[in-house]
């Protein structure tokens, strides 16, 4: 557990709740830094297609913790492998990496990407 992380993601969380999402079934919060491709009013303000959404990260708040959610496409990613968990880096990060076998990545598919994770780490619902 970091308590730094923790407090600078409600720091965000406090100077812009627009951008803090929930988990649809867990309720976890979470800012993703990419768009969804299911997210068609944001898409056409940043004039992307949905293709263009093979990489999204997220900072995760799940418990007393933070972690960094990283989820790519295949075709996206530097190595085809489906989960790596990486250790904490010196700043106390914990990052998490996942590649899916989708075109995009939708925020359901983000979602079941973090639950898949959940269960794997013993993440509090």
């Amino acid at each position: 557990m970091n308590p730094t992380l923790l407090a600078d993601f409600e720091q965000r969380a406090r100077f812009a709740p627009d951008e803090v999402y929930r988990h649809e079934a867990c309720g976890w919060r979470y800012i993703p830094v990419h768009p969804f491709a299911d997210e068609a009013a944001l898409l056409v303000q940043l004039g992307w297609q949905a293709a263009q959404c093979t990489a999204v990260d997220a900072l995760w708040a799940c418990g007393d913790e933070v972690l960094m959610l990283q989820v790519s496409t295949q075709a996206a990613a530097a190595q085809p492998v489906q989960h790596v968990q990486m250790q904490p880096d010196p700043q106390g990060h914990r990052y998490l990496i996942s590649i899916v076998d989708a075109p995009c990545l939708t925020r359901p598919l983000f979602e079941a990407v973090m639950q898949d994770w959940a269960q794997r780490l013993s993440t509090p619902t």
